[in-house]
């Protein structure tokens, strides 16, 4: 019970986005929470291009940030294709990992382009293709669709979604 007192001073000292490809996504909203013998590792991936996957790793040091260990024991999101956005949690089960855990742990998570997936759907041989999406104004945004028939020739009408 002890590691688990200690472990509620954990200091969430170092995060980390390394993105090697882009330089304008990063971690923000970073909060650790201690439930039980796990820690929740809450944070969100901003700035990323539509579709942008992500290679999500977090580390641990025990030693004031000199070296990093791989967290094992993890779920959630993290790992490979991790989209960007709000709400992303990774939960990891300490004691599996750090069975005597004494004094501090720094934590250090990167997040590595992966991929993009352009936003695509298949509808009655018609692809539907998001190319880009972004605010004009106040309360505007300006939508760019790319829009394939693959099938017969016919007028296409988009009335609330539904092809006519």
């Amino acid at each position: 019970m002890r590691t688990l007192k200690k472990f509620a001073v954990i200091s969430l000292a170092v995060l980390l986005f390394d993105a090697t490809n882009v330089t304008s996504q990063e971690f923000r909203e970073l909060n650790l929470k201690q439930l039980g013998e796990k820690a929740n590792i809450e944070y969100s991936i901003v700035g990323e291009r539509l579709g942008q996957l992500f290679n999500v790793t977090p580390t641990y040091s025990v030693d004031g940030g000199k070296s990093f260990l791989p967290m094992k024991s993890v779920t959630g999101n993290v790992g490979k294709s991790i989209t960007g956005g709000k709400y992303q949690v990774i939960i990891w089960d300490v004691l599996k990992d750090v069975p005597a855990l004494q004094g501090d742990v720094i934590f250090k998570l990167t997040g590595n382009t992966q991929s993009t997936q352009p936003l695509e759907d298949d509808f009655s041989n018609v692809i539907f293709k998001l190319v880009s999406l972004h605010r004009v104004g106040n309360n505007q945004v300006e939508l760019i669709l790319s829009i394939t028939n693959n099938g017969e020739p016919r007028d296409l009408k988009l009335i609330n979604g539904l092809i006519t």
